[in-house]
């Protein structure tokens, strides 16, 4: 798969239990590819503790095979955590604002 940079991914569900259990997350994890080394991506990994505070690691390795990307209609909180982290508004389009006044028919 091709991993970018800067855009939010999950753990594939098949993989989800081995990669908590190695980085001591949460099964429910937030992962920011930050620089991709071909087949392996470094990357933030952001999850909520049992407390209800938000936790980060930096530069963990996952095998880009293992990640998909996150469905933000389904995780909106983890979507939230990177709009607010990582987005730098390019993935949004902005409504064009004009001087002009248009008329409807």
């Amino acid at each position: 798969m091709n991993v970018k940079p800067g855009f939010p991914y999950v753990i594939t569900p098949h993989r989800v239990k081995k990669y908590a259990s190695h980085y001591h997350t949460s099964e429910k994890c937030l992962i920011v590819p930050i620089k991709v080394f071909g087949g392996e991506t470094s990357c933030d990994i952001h999850w909520q503790s049992d407390t209800g505070e938000w936790q980060l690691l930096q530069d963990k390795f996952f095998a880009c095979e293992n990640l998909e990307p996150l469905n933000a209609m389904l995780e909106f909180e983890l979507y939230a955590v990177w709009k607010k982290h990582y987005d730098s508004g390019l993935t949004i389009s902005e409504p064009k604002t004009t001087d002009k006044k248009q008329t409807i028919f």
